[in-house]
């Protein structure tokens, strides 16, 4: 009866068969195993034509052929000797190698029951005895095909996976080298991962970041806005951004909180200290600005009464019936008044500015400076020494070259102790191009300026007063110098002082303008 069954079958499907007989694609490798010759013999009649069969007449035998072949399918019978199709099959799923293979089971045992059996041992299909070619070739076909599908499936979801790495890896290998510091922080606020950046910054504080607490790492944070801006996204779900003085890292931060997908959140965190100091010499700058306009506009509007009460104190002491005390205070007051004249015209030249250069004493310009720190100066005890030689003007903008030498000796007399000295000089200099033009320089017997910073003395925010400075003046005074082809040079020795010169040629061009 199987015979007959089979051997119409095949013949029927030979004209299929023979088409592809000849492609030159790989055929599937099927492992056949049934101690029954005569069926080895017919289903391998079956399907050779169609499938490379490889036929053991018992489950042992199958074992050891699918370790060394890992065939695409193995087609069992359940009753053998030595090792069934059960055994075979469980062994199969137990090797890494062959566990994904799929097993098409043969047995006589019939009915729903075998089947549920077959299949909750882990057989793909289980096929009944007496069975058609027809059948046996259309499921072992489907069963090759579902395979193919599967071995699909996984290669694209293990291609996924390796993108979905490969975009993992890029992302956290660019979270290590940005600037900015970042976090991932979990529901209980323990820091599950710091990037670089962070890792400096717990490392400038000798904290180990990673696993700990925040609250516990940091407990001055409770109750600031730190703590109340991250509890609103933790709990609402919501974005926060803001900014944190950090007092123990004497630096400002400006704070970006985001939801993490489920639970958690992210933090970005960068230092805005150097811009925080920019802004804040900005403002410095321009108040200064609006106070020197407001001192010029002050000082113009009280020269007019000034030489009017000048005028009739003058009337007045010509008045012959003045006693020698009522006329002694009538000088007394009229020499108070001349010095309240000076006060007011030299605030007036000392803030008035001018959009053009134009030809300068920078003799002048070292006095108008000296002259708005007489009080400090005289308060102090400090010796001023000028040292003036006759020079000729330079062309230059004048309100300019005067805050560089507003800088220098502003930073002079910061540097010298009670009783110091400060040397100023004015004298006719050429530089190294042979270039004519005129030296400044501004001495001091101070503290002298740390090796440490010398050599970046003229980039910005770097200061030898601490709190008390922006480090901009001499960065500021560079650009200056450097628009006006100016040169600037400095000596200095620790607790022996420092000498500044500058050298500002006669022949320069400013923005374009040449002195006429």
């Amino acid at each position: 009866m199987l015979k007959g069954e089979v051997t119409h079958g095949a013949a029927g499907d030979g004209a299929q068969g023979s088409a592809s007989a000849g492609s030159s694609q790989k055929k599937p490798v099927i492992l056949l195993a049934d101690d029954n010759a005569d069926l080895r013999e017919y289903v391998t009649g079956l399907l050779d034509w169609r499938f490379q069969v490889v036929s053991v007449e018992d489950g042992a035998r199958a074992l050891e052929e699918a370790k060394r072949l890992i065939p695409d399918l193995v087609l069992t019978d359940v009753m053998m000797p030595e090792m069934d199709g059960f055994a075979l099959l469980n062994a199969l799923r137990n090797n890494p190698a062959t566990r994904t293979v799929p097993v098409l089971m043969l047995s006589a045992r019939a009915g729903e029951e075998a089947r549920i059996d077959g299949i909750d041992a882990g057989a793909d299909d289980y096929l009944t005895k007496p069975f058609t070619a027809r059948e046996l070739v259309a499921r072992v076909e489907a069963q090759l095909k579902m395979a193919r599908l599967r071995k699909e499936a996984v290669e694209q979801e293990t291609a996924l996976h390796r993108e979905i790495d490969q975009v993992k890896q890029f992302a956290w290998e660019a979270l290590e080298h940005i600037p900015e510091i970042f976090y991932t922080i979990d529901g209980e606020f323990r820091l599950t991962y710091v990037n670089a950046a962070g890792k400096e910054i717990g490392a400038r504080m000798g904290m180990q970041l990673v696993g700990q607490c925040l609250w516990d790492l940091l407990p001055d944070l409770r109750g600031t806005v730190v703590e109340s801006n991250f509890r609103k996204t933790m709990e609402q779900r919501v974005p926060v951004e803001f900014e944190y003085y950090f007092e123990s890292l004497e630096s400002w931060f400006q704070y970006r909180v985001h939801p993490q997908p489920g639970e958690g959140i992210v933090m970005y965190a960068r230092d805005i200290t150097e811009a925080r100091k920019t802004e804040q010499a900005l403002r410095r700058s321009e108040q200064l600005s609006a106070a020197g306009r407001l001192a010029a506009s002050i000082s113009h509007e009280i020269n007019n009464p000034l030489e009017a009460v000048t005028n009739l104190l003058f009337l007045a002491k010509m008045d012959q019936k003045l006693t020698g005390e009522t006329k002694g205070l009538l000088d007394l007051a009229d020499k108070e008044l001349q010095r309240l004249s000076h006060i007011a015209a030299r605030s007036l030249k000392f803030y008035r500015q001018r959009t053009k250069p134009t030809p300068t004493s920078l003799a002048d310009l070292v006095d108008s400076v000296l002259f708005f720190h007489e009080t400090a100066i005289g308060t102090r005890g400090i010796k001023v020494e000028r040292r003036y030689r006759p020079a000729k003007e330079v062309f230059c903008h004048a309100g300019e070259v005067q805050q560089v030498i507003t800088n220098l000796i502003g930073n002079a007399l910061d540097a010298v102790s009670r009783h110091g000295r400060l040397i100023v000089a004015v004298r006719p200099a050429r530089d190294r191009a042979s270039r004519e033009g005129v030296a400044v320089t501004v001495a001091d017997n101070g503290c002298g300026i740390d090796p440490a910073i010398f050599d970046r003395l003229f980039q910005p925010f770097v200061t030898t007063k601490d709190e008390a400075g922006t480090g901009l003046g001499l960065w500021v005074s560079k650009g200056i110098l450097e628009k006006h082809q100016a040169q600037i040079a400095v000596r200095s020795k620790a607790g022996r002082g420092t000498v500044f010169r500058l050298f500002l040629p006669l022949d320069t061009e400013v923005n374009g303008d040449q002195p006429q």
